[in-house]
């Protein structure tokens, strides 16, 4: 018997003798061309909170679980392809893909490579993929249970669910507007479907609250309007269309605006009418022109500048194609125009002297543009043509995407024959649109058009199987868009939240729907305002009137607003001028206050009603004596300035262009984290890759960095908390810099650090201790995605900080200054922590852990960084045996010692005596069932308060 054949034999044998139902005793897994015995352990798998029964269970490999791709993901509502050839799976879900080859490390995520730890892998027949990474990379949340065995994968986030509060439907003149009002922001999908016709929107991780919508308008355009909950997790709202609409989409705030309009093609076109397609290929750019006719065209290439000119008869050239920025890497832009009656004509602008070939492909011409000379036969990667303009051929529908500017908005055109149930998908955290369209197909290459202004960063397109393509639009801040369907394509209009505003959305034109309560609220008194407790003004004005003079009478003030594309404008104006003016930022609400002296009003308030992306409501009035105040309410993120005219003064609020970055300043450490930006490389060594100053004797901090490190964007963040007056990003064009200017109160130190783990840069802002504070930090392990130890459904960083709250409050009951690295579940990185400890001037570094080990292991054991030879000085062994000898003696716990580690970040690069105190052991039954006791914590708290005491009074 030859051995391929006796190998044969013996796996079916196995697989035989081996009963699915038995995996708790024994398993044989064929893998990697062999037979495996498998001694992992055996896990059930719950999908949505459902045991799911497969022919396999999960399987632990390399400490990943891996499980079978097809039955778990479809049963998630995600769509599976898989190709045989290529030996490739692919897992599509809201608009995201992961693609995995069997027995390799590289993912494809959303076109991108990411390395896996453990491949996908054929084991009994089965396409076995890591369930963590494709789960996670879907957005999906993954649990491990080892006290249970049980992996579980939710597509839905059931216990921080939104809510879709109410539908509301009105009339504007012959169109129609559906407001979906949610508690919270969300990613939502549009589904554009035929047959019938209608809208769908499903808001995922959502819950309908309250009364589901049943709305019958009395619409020419809409036939009903209900809500129902789709699923556990996804809220759907749907729109029965009357014959064929159009939409548009503004999100203001939680709520999520449909406005619906009739059907218009504007796109019928003309006889042979040109049209400019871009693809780029990895030698050569193509430029393909779709048109009827080309016969007769003539070619020729002009230098200074480089470009090629095709001029082609009888062609008609729409005003759209006037010039299409390109950015790729020969060609710069294609320009279009008329130079003379009956001739249509083609510029391709490149970058230097270009090499060309054009090939006449029936329906249009391509041209193959290349930065060096062509030689040979083109394999061209593109659509078929036809006369229909090259989308459509033996039965494949085929996708191109152009962009253009049109001034005060960016149009996105995509030219595909059939779009039957696309779908919008915008993913709010990402702030990008996906557009999905089924049975299209896209170049297999994806492509890539720059656009980078205030809008649009760049959009992207590919075909992601032979079924969808999908294209990408990632955006710069809020916008809105509409969606225009036309024959042969569609297009997507994106503008500034307030630029598509309808001009008819006024008060007398909007018909609300029967028994729809409507509430109008006059806003706070404007006598109030000058209560507020938290005003941000730098120094109050004082103003004195002679209460005699009444010739501020005669000075009115007038308030007009103006809406323009990307701000909101008050103008303020005077009868006769004015002299001085206050200014000052509010918040609870947040508000716009301008005092004016010298100025009159009317007593009674007057309101104009806004409720734009940027102003909410304006209100004004006379405050005082002499004094008139306009007060302009506003959404949080706005930011300010002030025009001064000669008799009147000019507000415009925008919004603050300012992204990726937060703020926490309601606690000991005071910081910003700047997301996706790295500005330090390094631990032990650390480089920091940005210049630093200081200004305002300390109280201003400047730093300056190459942009590419940091996506933030730019404008200014007013705070004025008392800590942080103002923060100002600017982008300096010329040589490609950012700057990040920190205004303070006072002077501070900054610290800043990347942490790789989380992808972000931390800046803390710190005040240094002198050697008489004698400051200790106290450090609780972990935390964030970081949960240490966990057992029995208990995360070690709960435990340490706790302690570490209690501690600190029986350290400052003593007077003794403190400082917290951690006051909530909030991730810190770990030279993070020793550095602010450095820059604090620190005397004592306290870290607080628990341990887990064995079963059998239990007690309490201190670390430290051993002393260098000669230190006669308080040292952080000393410190150690003080605190095992105190927690040990409190809490009657085994005594297992002080412990040596020289390799501890945080006891290394720490430059004061520093002690990590593993107080329990969370495996141990005795040690956790005493941990579980709040009695236990704060006797852990109170041996740690008195370790600190008389190591203060031995460092004296």
């Amino acid at each position: 018997m030859s051995k391929k054949i006796f190998f044969a034999y013996l796996i079916s044998i196995v697989l035989i003798l081996t009963p699915l139902g038995a995996f708790a005793k024994e398993l044989y897994l064929t893998y990697d061309g062999a037979v495996h015995k498998y001694v992992g352990n055996i896990y059930s798998l719950k999908v949505n909170g459902e045991i799911v029964d497969s022919d396999i269970p999960p399987i632990i490999m390399n400490d990943r679980s891996l499980v079978p791709v097809r039955a778990i993901f479809e049963s998630l509502g995600a769509e599976v392809h898989w190709d045989s050839k290529e030996r490739k799976v692919l897992v599509s879900y809201r608009g995201s893909d992961v693609e995995l080859t069997i027995d390799s490390h590289i993912a494809i995520v959303n076109g991108k490579e990411t390395e896996m730890e453990v491949p996908a892998k054929i084991i009994n027949d089965r396409t076995m993929v890591p369930l963590r990474f494709v789960g996670e990379q879907l957005n999906m949340n993954v649990g491990f249970d080892n006290d249970k065995k049980e992996i579980s994968i939710d597509s839905y986030d059931l216990e921080n669910l939104a809510n879709l509060q109410n539908v509301k439907h009105i009339r504007i003149n012959e169109n129609d507007r559906v407001t979906m009002s949610l508690d919270k922001n969300t990613d939502y999908r549009i589904l554009r479907a035929s047959n019938p016709e209608r809208i769908v929107v499903d808001f995922p991780n959502t819950k309908i609250s309250g009364s589901k919508a049943n709305i019958k308008p009395n619409s020419k355009l809409i036939g009903s309007i209900y809500s129902e909950q789709f699923d556990v997790g996804t809220a759907r709202v749907v729109l029965d269309l009357i014959g064929n609409s159009q939409y548009s989409v503004m999100e203001n705030e939680e709520n999520l605006i449909l406005n619906v309009t009739p059907y218009e093609d504007r796109h019928l076109g003309e006889k042979n009418k040109l049209n400019i397609l871009y693809i780029n290929e990895s030698d050569y750019e193509l430029i393909l022109i779709p048109i009827e006719s080309y016969k007769g065209y003539n070619d020729f290439v002009l230098e200074s500048p480089d470009r090629i000119v095709i001029d082609i008869p009888n062609a008609v050239v729409d005003e759209s194609l006037a010039r299409t920025e390109i950015n790729g890497t020969i060609v710069q832009s294609v320009r279009c125009g008329e130079p003379e009656k009956n001739i249509g004509r083609v510029v391709i602008d490149t970058i230097k002297k270009p090499y060309y070939k054009i090939i006449e492909d029936d329906g249009r011409l391509v041209v193959c543009v290349s930065g060096t000379p062509i030689t040979g036969e083109l394999a061209l990667n593109i659509p078929p043509a036809t006369r229909d303009g090259g989308k459509e051929n033996d039965g494949k529908n085929f996708l191109m995407v152009n962009h253009y500017n049109r001034g005060n908005y960016e149009e996105i055109e995509f030219n595909v024959n059939k779009y039957e149930n696309y779908s919008v998908y915008k993913e709010i955290e990402n702030n990008r649109i996906i557009v999905e369209i089924p049975d299209a197909l896209a170049p297999v290459k994806e492509q890539v058009i720059e656009v980078k202004n205030d809008l649009i960063e760049d959009i992207s397109y590919v075909s992601y199987s032979d079924k969808v393509a999908r294209a990408f639009i990632n955006l710069n801040g809020a916008s809105l868009y509409t969606v225009s369907e036309e024959t042969g394509r569609f297009v997507l209009k994106i503008t500034y939240p307030d630029g598509g505003r309808l001009e008819e959305d006024k008060e007398e034109d909007v018909e609300k729907e029967a028994g729809e309560n409507v509430e109008e609220d006059a806003g706070k008194d404007i006598k109030d305002e000058g209560k507020d407790t938290e005003e941000d003004t730098e120094e109050d004005k004082v103003w004195e009137f002679d209460k005699n003079d009444k010739s501020y009478l005669t000075n009115r003030v007038s308030v007009v607003y103006e809406r323009d594309q990307g701000y909101n404008k008050v103008m303020i104006g005077f009868s006769k001028g004015y002299e001085d003016y206050r200014v000052s930022k509010l918040s609870n609400p947040e508000r716009i206050v301008i005092d004016i002296p010298n100025a009159s009003a009317d007593k009674d308030q007057k309101t104009i009603s806004v409720n734009s992306n940027y102003i909410n409501t304006i209100r004004y009035a006379q405050f005082e004596e002499g004094i008139a105040r306009v007060v302009i309410e506003v959404p949080a993120g706005v930011q300010y300035r002030v025009e001064e005219l000669k008799t009147r003064l000019d507000v415009y609020v925008t919004k603050a262009n300012i992204k990726n970055v937060s703020y926490y300043g309601n606690m000991d450490r005071v910081h910003f984290i700047l997301q996706g930006a790295k500005l330090t490389e390094g631990g032990s060594n650390l480089k920091r890759l940005y210049t630093g100053k200081y200004d305002l004797n300390g109280k201003r901090y400047t730093i300056t960095f190459p942009s590419h490190l940091a996506d933030i964007g730019t404008g200014t963040i007013i705070i004025k908390d008392g800590i942080v007056d103002s923060v100002k990003i600017t982008k300096d064009t010329t040589n490609n810099q950012t700057s990040i200017e920190f205004n303070t109160e006072e002077k501070y130190h900054f610290e800043i650090i990347y942490r790789g783990d989380v992808n972000n840069t931390a800046i803390n802002l710190l005040k240094p201790a002198s050697k008489e504070d004698r400051l200790v930090v106290i450090d609780a392990g972990h935390g964030g995605r970081e949960p240490g130890a966990v057992h029995g459904g208990i995360e070690e960083k709960d435990l340490n900080l706790d302690i570490a709250l209690r501690l600190n409050k029986l350290l400052k009951e003593q007077g003794v200054k403190t400082f917290m690295i951690r006051e909530d579940d909030r991730y810190v990185g770990l030279y993070e922590r020793a550095y602010i400890a450095n820059s604090l001037n620190a005397a004592l570094f306290l870290s607080i852990h628990n341990n887990a080990f064995y079963s059998s292991h239990k007690g309490t054991e201190t670390l430290y960084f051993p002393p260098k030879a000669g230190d006669t000085g308080f040292t952080g062994k000393r410190f150690a045996e003080i605190i095992q000898h105190h927690v040990v003696t409190t809490l009657n716990t085994n005594n297992r010692k002080i412990i040596e580690r020289p390799n501890l970040v945080v006891l290394k690069a720490t430059t004061m005596p520093a002690a990590l105190a593993e107080i329990a052991f969370m495996t141990n039954p005795d040690d956790m069932a005493r941990l579980k006791t709040p009695e236990f914590r704060q006797k852990a708290a109170e041996a740690l308060c008195k370790a600190v005491l008389q190591a203060l009074d031995e460092m004296d």
